[in-house]
């Protein structure tokens, strides 16, 4: 079984887009909705009690004070009654139908099941899909999994400590590979959800240099400890340098973008 996890600040504009697509997923496979309020905000607050009533899964966690993404999402873990975990971010979507043909698919043994996703930007979707040839570990050298595609076994995610906001914005990034150094992983060509990206993100590129650039050294030191492979270093390194210090406009962004989508890596 799974719980599906929604941290929230408070996107009142996509967060019931959000909330439905998980309460659309089949009970047998989804035991429990766990709504991350992290909003402080009354109205916003009220709002979500009501959802109790469209959905007898739902379980509401309302932080009185606001905790750091870190600590939100493995609160939230450590609350979580299934076996495995799906984040849920309120600005996106997830696909039951999709999650139904994973479900069966899934296995103790793994410490996370990525699939394949769709990415919303300036009101367009377009596809991502992993290379086939790519080993499992190249696929997140090259591309954070997405957590709305990403199905983590709770107790590999509890044992590698969770997640930690010392890693800045690559905190996702370090788990993973934390993860995967514990278990084996899959992944699945399924597309199971759709990853949105706009101004309101907290890695836009306004906000990448504190997020990600004064995070760069102790993220890059956790990842390196886990990673041996001369290879799997040198393609997470480009994609920390991507994602820290994008190349912005211009012949020069436009020549390094066409490289690196050329080797399987995705310039939002």
């Amino acid at each position: 079984m799974i719980t599906i996890i929604i941290p929230t600040i408070g996107r009142n504009a996509t967060f019931k887009d959000a909330f439905y697509s998980a309460a659309r997923c089949e009970v047998s496979e989804v035991a429990e909705i766990i709504i991350a309020d992290n909003s402080q905000e009354e109205s916003f607050s009220k709002n979500l009690e009501e959802l109790r009533r469209v959905d007898s899964r739902v379980r509401i966690l309302s932080y009185e004070n606001r905790l750091d993404m870190a600590a939100s999402w493995s609160v939230a873990a450590r609350e979580a009654s299934s076996e495995w975990i799906i984040y849920l971010h309120d600005d996106d979507i997830l696909y039951p139908a999709a999650l139904s043909r994973i479900v069966p698919k899934l296995d103790d043994s793994y410490a996370f099941v990525f699939c394949n996703f769709d990415i919303l930007k300036n009101n367009k979707t377009r596809s991502y899909k992993y290379s086939v040839a790519s080993s499992n570990m190249e696929k997140i050298a090259i591309n954070t999994p997405k957590f709305v595609s990403t199905i983590i076994s709770r107790n590999y995610l509890l044992q590698s400590g969770s997640w930690k906001m010392e890693n800045g914005f690559f905190l996702d990034l370090v788990g993973f590979v934390e993860m995967a150094a514990l278990a084996s992983i899959l992944h699945l060509p399924e597309v199971i959800g759709t990853y949105r990206i706009h101004e309101g993100n907290a890695s836009s590129i306004a906000n990448r240099d504190k997020g990600y650039g004064d995070a760069f050294g102790r993220a890059l030191s956790s990842i390196f400890e886990k990673v041996g492979d001369a290879n799997i270093r040198r393609m997470i390194l480009l994609q920390m340098l991507s994602c820290a210090y994008p190349l912005q406009g211009g012949l020069a962004r436009r020549i390094a973008a066409r490289l690196l989508t050329r080797f399987g890596f995705a310039i939002f």
